[in-house]
């Protein structure tokens, strides 16, 4: 029996605390997956942390990143060479 260590992300804000937490993640990451996972970190900062008058925009940007960007193939065998994963799933 084969046993795979699969990581559960719940939501962007579940991802932007993994990637703040592994700064491996980031450091490590060259060219267009560099500048994927920081700018979806940018947009979750600005939600979290920006103007409340802003909160909708920032909002919806920070959910395309998460639903588009950060899906891509690159970024996810990024995330599991950091992390020493199997799989990423995406809820």
């Amino acid at each position: 029996m084969e046993i795979k260590k699969i990581l559960n992300i719940e939501s962007p804000v579940h991802l932007y605390r993994i990637l703040e937490k592994e700064n491996e993640i980031v450091d490590g990451s060259e060219g267009d997956v560099y500048l994927s996972i920081s700018y979806f970190m940018d947009c979750v900062y600005e939600y979290l942390y920006g103007c409340r008058c802003d909160e909708e925009a920032n909002y919806e940007r920070m959910v395309k990143e998460y639903t588009t960007t950060m899906r891509g193939d690159s970024i996810i065998d990024r995330i599991k060479e950091a992390v020493g994963c199997d799989g990423v799933v995406y809820n």
